[in-house]
């Protein structure tokens, strides 16, 4: 069964070559792979679940002890390895999950640092974690749909919001206001 889930995600991928996202339905899926719409069912729900399982293939896991240099290091070569495929993502209807693939490695990256290097409460690294999740993943995403931006200068400018200095910053007024 995982051999068909991987047909049509190896099909999906293939077909990008030739249409955008948009142009792509079960239907020429199904005709590419000789399958019936219900075997592709069996396995998917609709093209964005299909869409959804290939970033998750390719979406790396921040793990613990990471420091922000490597955080912000390790998703945006993520982003340079898959340029391809992830900006015709983001030119589709189906950008919203590489969104909230995006700030999901952010926040949980995020909330692994602060449990390590800060003495603040569950709730305070959550709301804190929350709030550049959403910031710099957005940065990085615009940065990254901008075609005149390399690698190293979407780097430049997530680390720009994603330093020592900022994050200390945010969790002093954190702090300071509740």
């Amino acid at each position: 069964m995982k051999n068909v889930e991987n047909e049509i995600k190896k099909t999906f991928i293939n077909i990008l070559n030739q249409r955008n996202i948009d142009e792509i339905d079960v239907q020429l899926l199904s005709d590419q792979l000789k399958i019936t719409r219900q075997t592709f069912y069996y396995h998917f729900k609709n093209i964005y679940d299909v869409v959804f399982s290939i970033i998750i293939d390719r979406q790396i896991e921040p793990s613990e002890g990471e420091n922000l240099d490597e955080i912000s290091t390790h998703i945006i070569n993520s982003f340079f390895e898959n340029e391809e495929l992830y900006r015709e993502i983001l030119n589709s209807s189906a950008n919203d999950i590489l969104k909230e693939s995006t700030y999901s490695y952010f926040n949980k990256a995020l909330n692994y640092y602060l449990k390590e290097h800060s003495n603040i409460s569950f709730d305070a690294r959550k709301d804190i974690a929350s709030f550049l999740s959403y910031g710099i993943s957005n940065q990085l995403i615009n940065c990254f749909k901008i075609n005149g931006y390399n690698k190293d200068d979407v780097k430049i400018k997530v680390k720009a919001f994603l330093n020592e200095q900022s994050l200390n910053s945010i969790v002093e007024g954190y702090l300071n206001n509740i």
